[in-house]
């Protein structure tokens, strides 16, 4: 039900002319996804930092206007953070997939690792909730 809610408030929004479409989609879903990716990390006993950085680093392409391998070669990463980002390898690569999918509202698995579904819903509403009461007022 909250992620049925939350759809028809974006859709609502994205009709009105609202936030979605005033900003700028890197800096959203780049946002949304590192705090999602951290949130996950959390729920399954890995490590938050490196789920956040993998999110974070996975629109470097867009911000940095270049291939986001090139863009990923010019920082000191670790090769499992390199390749969560370009191979969508190990758990934390799973996890940016995830995010991935989720964003585009196309999850074919309704939960990942143990989390349940519902977890899942309030994980995601809680970084939209975060980014547009922390990040958004400063941006616009």
């Amino acid at each position: 039900a909250r992620i049925a809610e939350l759809n028809a408030a974006i859709r609502a929004e994205n009709e009105r002319g609202g936030f979605v479409d005033d900003i700028p989609g890197t800096e959203r879903l780049g946002t949304t996804r590192d705090g999602f990716g951290e949130l996950l990390a959390a729920e399954i006993k890995q490590d938050p930092e490196t789920y956040f950085l993998v999110g974070l680093l996975s629109g470097l392409d867009s911000i940095l206007d270049m291939p986001l391998e090139k863009g990923l070669q010019q920082l000191p990463l670790s090769n499992l953070v390199s390749d969560a980002i370009l191979q969508k390898t190990g758990l934390a690569g799973e996890a940016l997939q995830y995010a991935l999918d989720y964003e585009r509202w196309d999850v074919d698995r309704p939960t990942f690792g143990n989390i349940k579904p519902k977890r899942i819903a309030d994980i995601y509403l809680e970084c939209i909730q975060w980014w547009s009461t922390q990040v958004y007022p400063h941006i616009k």
